[in-house]
């Protein structure tokens, strides 16, 4: 209803959305035209003079008709056209972007800029792929370096790799060698004031260190020895020798003028002597950290002992220890025992012979007189220089008053049991018995 006053203007009207007149629908003529209006689009229609029917109004205006075809903004958006008859609009960016061209080159958009990557103080800017920045953090520890990561080739920081990090070659000023190259086996030296060199003629492969030309100086200018070729000399007195090639004086030490000197010879024979060549060569051997007796009759020699001048013999050549199995036997007839226990154990210095030995038996076939059998070595005594054993008898069958003595048979390794009378009197023999056991020891001279 128009308001008082007012005379209403009536205009066809339609609440349908996408409607529009049709052109036998309006009217137009010089004494006036018809209009219509779709409330639901917001158009307002009229038909020209070439019986067209034309939008004159928009609710919201097209690019079409000079409008922009949106009808809300946002602060900071901006108008661009993308496509088709309308405009867009670009929301305002993050801070610190900046605005750039997409990858196809058909719109503007926001995109990083070194201010927006950069957050930190150190930061440093690289590309991490096409077109892209990234941001590489600095590093607070003083011994990084920038360096290529060579798998994505990204910009890390680390420390210098001197296995592939460094080119050229360190001289000996700033710690390196000068050198380039180096040839397997050659060992480094100072050939001159810094100046790092090798040679062909000293090598080490890991395991031998060798000269194969020139010598080595023990002390300067070779004053207290040197080695040339296979020989090693001492040139003052009191120094080590070694002589290849020759057996008295393989490996030496030289005393003083006169004083005791030390050879091991290239028989592998440990001597001592005053001379050059001292005699008696053959003494000792030196096996496997033993020393042992060598050539047959030698040995400690002691002829030039004043206080032995005089004696028999003065070499002692022999030093063992040892165990033996003593056994009963008969001088008719041998034997067989049967043996609950049977041991001995002996030590022999020199020519001397120590023993202990127990034997206990239960049963034996045996006849005469009853001997121990079975001592470690021959004895050597001459005459009637027996040597006599102690013991101690178990079981032993002896005629009334008398008591039991034994002594080491000349030129044997056997024991002789007799029994002889408290009061004095001829020997008699010592059967034996069935069962028995004797404890001896004694020691004698081979």
């Amino acid at each position: 209803m128009a308001q008082t006053g007012y005379t209403p203007i009536l205009i066809y009207s339609s609440s349908t959305a996408a409607q529009a007149p049709a052109v036998g629908n309006l009217t137009n003529s010089t004494l006036g035209s018809e209009l219509a209006i779709n409330i639901t689009d917001g158009k307002l229609f009229y038909k020209d003079n070439a019986n067209a029917v034309q939008v004159i109004a928009w609710k919201v205006t097209p690019t079409s008709a000079g409008g922009t075809g949106l009808t809300s903004y946002t602060a900071g958006d901006l108008l661009y056209y993308a496509t088709g008859t309308t405009l867009t609009k670009l929301g305002i960016g993050s801070a610190y972007q900046h605005l750039g061209v997409n990858a196809g080159g058909t719109a503007p958009e926001w995109q990083a800029s070194a201010n927006s990557v950069l957050t930190a103080q150190g930061d440093m800017l690289y590309a991490s792929a096409a077109n892209t920045l990234a941001r590489l953090a600095k590093n607070t520890t003083a011994t990084r370096y920038l360096s290529n990561t060579g798998s994505n080739n990204n910009p890390a920081w680390a420390q210098v790799d001197l296995t592939n990090g460094v080119t050229g070659t360190l001289p000996v000023g700033n710690g390196g060698t000068g050198l380039a190259t180096l040839t397997a086996n050659r060992v480094l030296y100072a050939s001159a004031t810094n100046t790092v060199g090798t040679s062909a003629n000293l090598t080490f492969d890991g395991t031998t260190l060798q000269i194969t030309s020139g010598s080595f100086n023990l002390g300067a200018g070779g004053a207290n020895g040197f080695i040339s070729g296979n020989t090693w000399y001492g040139i003052n007195s009191g120094d080590w020798v070694f002589q290849a090639g020759n057996a008295s004086q393989g490996f030496r030490w030289n005393g003083s003028s006169g004083g005791v000197r030390m050879y091991l010879d290239n028989n592998s024979n440990l001597l001592l002597g005053t001379t050059s060549s001292p005699a008696g060569s053959g003494n000792f051997l030196i096996n496997n950290g033993n020393v042992i007796q060598g050539t047959a009759a030698k040995g400690f020699n002691f002829t030039a002992n004043s206080a032995a001048a005089g004696m028999t013999s003065q070499l002692l050549n022999w030093y063992e220890e040892g165990t033996f199995t003593p056994t009963i036997i008969g001088t008719s007839t041998a034997g067989t025992g049967t043996y609950n226990a049977q041991g001995g154990r002996y030590t022999r210095i020199g020519r001397v012979v120590t023993f202990q030995l127990y034997v206990d038996w239960s049963a034996h076939t045996g006849t005469g007189n009853m001997e121990v059998a079975g001592l470690p070595f021959t004895s050597n005594t001459t005459g009637d220089l027996y040597s006599a054993v102690a013991i101690r008898a178990n079981n032993i069958a002896l005629t009334a008053g008398y008591y039991l003595q034994g002594f080491i048979l000349n030129n044997s390794t056997q024991i002789r049991l007799g029994q002889y009378p408290t009061g004095g009197g001829a020997q008699a023999a010592v059967p034996i018995d069935t069962a028995g056991s004797l404890i001896i020891s004694s020691q004698y001279i081979v």
